[in-house]
C-alpha cells in the first residue's frame, strides 16, 4: 500500500459535520442525506469483509492490529481515511471480479451512485480537523457477529433472493430507476435498493454478492 490513493470521482461532498456513526445528520439537503446513508452502508459492508473479519477481499486496512500501523506510516496525517479508501477499493474490485457483466448491479457498482459518493465523502474527510466517528467505529469492529448485528441496524431486514452461481439475485431494476451511467437516477429509491443489497451480507459466511439485474426494455 504505497503511493497516493486516487479515484476519478469528482469533487467531495460538502461536509457539514455529518455524523454517520450515530445517524445524526444535520444541515443536510435530501441528496446529501441519501449519499451519506449510502456511504455508511458501503463502508459497513466493506469493513465486514476486511481481513480480520469475514476475509472476503485482500485487505486489512481497518484491522486495528494491522492497518492501524501500516497505513498511518504511509499517510501520516490522513491514515484512517486512507485506510477506509483502500478498503472501499478492495471491496469494489472484488465485486467487479465476480460480477464483470454490465447488467449486474451490485452494491459497489458504477450503475449506482453510492460508490462514487462514498469516495467523495472520504476525500472530504481528509480536509477535516476531526475524522467522522464512523471511521473509528468501523475500526473498532473486532467480531464478525457483532459487526453483522450493527450493519443490520443500518440495513433493516433482509428481503427475498435466489442463490444463482455464487451470487444472490434480488430481482430487476429498470433503466429509468438507475438513470444514465455516471448520474444519480432516483437517489431515494436507489438508497432503498442499496439497503436491500447490503442486508444480504449480514450473516453471510462465504461471499456471494447480491445483485439486481438490469431489466432490458
Amino acid at each position: 500500500m504505497v503511493g497516493e490513493v486516487s479515484c476519478p470521482c469528482g469533487p467531495p461532498l460538502d461536509d457539514r459535520r455529518h455524523h454517520l456513526a450515530s445517524g445524526v445528520m444535520t444541515s443536510l439537503s435530501d441528496i446529501d442525506r441519501v449519499a451519506l446513508e449510502g456511504a455508511r452502508l458501503l463502508l459497513g459492508v466493506a469493513r465486514l469483509g476486511d481481513g480480520d473479519l469475514r476475509r472476503w477481499w485482500h485487505s486489512a486496512a481497518l484491522d486495528p492490529d494491522v492497518g492501524s500501523y501500516i497505513v498511518p506510516s504511509t499517510f501520516p496525517r490522513t491514515g484512517k481515511v486512507a485506510a477506509a479508501q483502500l478498503l472501499l477499493l478492495s471491496a469494489a474490485r472484488r465485486h467487479q471480479q465476480i460480477l464483470p457483466r454490465s447488467n449486474a448491479v451490485h452494491l459497489f457498482s458504477d450503475r449506482l451512485p453510492f460508490n462514487r459518493w462514498t469516495w467523495n465523502w472520504l476525500a472530504g474527510q481528509k480536509t477535516q480537523t476531526e475524522v467522522d466517528p464512523l471511521i473509528g467505529e468501523l475500526e473498532s469492529w473486532r467480531d464478525h457477529v457483532d459487526a453483522g448485528k450493527r450493519l443490520a441496524e443500518w440495513t433493516g431486514p433482509r428481503g427475498a433472493g435466489e442463490f444463482v452461481a455464487g451470487t444472490v439475485e434480488l430481482g430487476t431494476l429498470g433503466e429509468s430507476e438507475l438513470g444514465p451511467p455516471g448520474q444519480s437516477g432516483d437517489a431515494p429509491a436507489l438508497l432503498l435498493r442499496a439497503r436491500e443489497l447490503a442486508a444480504w451480507y449480514v450473516g453471510m459466511t462465504d461471499l456471494a454478492p447480491p445483485l439486481f439485474n438490469v431489466r432490458i426494455p
